[in-house]
């Protein structure tokens, strides 16, 4: 992910999709590689927009664009 607020932005979209999600699991002994799927799409989804919106230039915190 390249820092630890980009691990834990991940982690965090992780725990609310699962929460929300919940309810499609069918079989409970899947939990573990289908919140690792969850997780690992979103640190893809976090590192292209990363890569897209400059790298740096992205300020996670608040997701917005700081200044070149």
């Amino acid at each position: 992910m390249g820092n630890e607020h980009d691990a834990m932005d991940a982690m965090e979209d992780m725990i609310v999709a699962l929460y929300e999600k919940i309810g499609q699991l069918q079989m409970n002994e899947a939990f573990y590689s289908w919140s690792k799927t969850i997780l690992v799409n979103r640190c893809k989804t976090l590192h292209k927009l990363k890569v897209m919106i400059g790298g740096d230039r992205y300020d996670n915190d608040r997701g917005q664009v700081t200044g070149a």
